[in-house]
């Protein structure tokens, strides 16, 4: 049977597992589930995440697929370097070449490589310099005896790389590439004059905060904070010692970012002993209390990058559904605060959890390469034709 020539991605998150396939001239089509195999971007039990990938490739309902995937993972198994190299060029009075840039990105990924315990996942350019000319944009059709480039390298555990291409490999299908999920947030969800103006994109999932840093248009930095949903549900759970499957559901329905806007009234819950009563302004007294600490810690990690995010922050995740957070991040500190959610033509709910996941099917279908600039469709052409030129002379 004849494969399908569309795009597969599958989406490993701590609570969900996500398929889609992307076909031209047709919208996505989406199968999910639940996951229970994989927490903080570590796969914790094989077999169960296995049969979570394949039921999301299930609840696609299309036969033939592609071969390969596109893997979307984030987590505490990735390191970020910022790294730099330079290529002294042979033919100094040509034209910079698309060639010549991906050798100097290729030099960057090998220096940030570090050691072989580690898979270099992308290298992301955010400034070239060429000689005299000093600090450019797009090096392409420039002209200089030397290119160098800076970059953020984003690697991921080897041990991490092979259990994610053995999972997919168990379920009949080859890796194409592996994407940093918080690359494709910060591309897709900032607009540019955001990023131009300085933002943080803060990706509140379920076991981390994944912060994605931008200043003067160009990606700065990513950043971990093992703080988040889960923890929040946990502290709660702890404090009026219920289930927490009990905390998670008064979270949803009742929890506010800010004590003033909750209601002072009982709900019944089950706990561990029967049913208790439980007061939902004490409840958000002390979810106020939790989420006043985990700003704290966002605060502590960004504070080098926080005199230039003049746009603020845009937050998604789970946590971003959270009634007030917007306004308790504003109060805090002192920005603009912007909730990303996936547009009403979507096929994924227009919620704040689907967010990465909208901005990762957006990535596959605009920007499959490393941002290392492309020429003007005009101008492909003559280029390629004095290519060929060169090659014959």
């Amino acid at each position: 049977m004849k494969k399908r020539e569309g795009i597969l991605g599958i989406e490993l998150g701590s609570s969900k597992t996500i398929a889609f396939y992307l076909e031209e001239g047709s919208l996505p089509r989406i199968g999910m589930v639940p996951s229970q195999g994989i927490e903080k971007g570590k796969i914790t039990d094989m077999d169960k995440q296995e049969r979570c990938v394949r039921e999301a490739i299930m609840n696609l309902n299309i036969q033939p697929l592609p071969d390969a995937v596109f893997l979307g993972v984030s987590g505490e198994v990735f390191q970020f370097v910022k790294e730099n190299a330079r290529l002294e060029r042979d033919e100094k009075d040509l034209e910079i070449t698309q060639k010549e840039v991906q050798k100097l990105l290729r030099l960057v990924g090998e220096k940030g490589k570090r050691g072989s315990g580690w898979e270099v996942i992308h290298v992301i350019p955010y400034l070239y310099h060429i000689d005299k000319l000093g600090s450019v944009k797009n090096p392409l059709l420039l002209e200089g005896e030397s290119l160098s480039a800076e970059c953020l390298v984003v690697s991921l555990l080897s041990t991490s790389y092979d259990t994610y291409v053995r999972c997919i490999n168990r379920c009949g299908f080859n890796v194409e590439r592996i994407i940093f999920l918080p690359y494709a947030g910060g591309e897709v969800l900032l607009n540019d004059e955001e990023k131009e103006l300085g933002v943080a994109l803060v990706d509140i999932g379920e076991g981390l905060s994944h912060i994605t840093i931008y200043e003067g248009g160009r990606l700065k930095d990513f950043k971990i904070l093992n703080k988040a949903g889960r923890e929040l549900t946990l502290f709660l759970a702890k404090k009026f010692h219920i289930p927490l499957r009990e905390a998670e559901k008064i979270k949803k329905e009742w929890g506010t970012a800010l004590r003033y806007l909750s209601e002072n009234r009982e709900i019944e819950v089950k706990g561990f002993s029967g049913k208790e009563k439980i007061n939902i302004r004490a409840f958000n007294e002390n979810l106020e209390e939790y989420l006043y600490q985990w700003m704290e810690s966002l605060s502590g990690i960004i504070k080098p990058h926080l005199p230039s995010l003049n746009a603020g922050l845009v937050i998604c995740g789970g946590m971003a559904n959270l009634k007030g957070i917007d306004e308790a991040l504003r109060n805090f500190f002192s920005l603009p605060v912007r909730i990303a959610l996936p547009p009403p033509n979507s096929p994924l709910p227009p919620t704040p959890q689907y967010s990465t996941t909208w901005a990762f099917i957006k990535f596959l279908q605009e920007k499959k390469e490393e941002p290392t600039f492309s020429l003007p469709p005009y101008l492909k052409p003559f280029i390629i034709m004095i290519n060929w030129l060169r090659e014959k002379i």
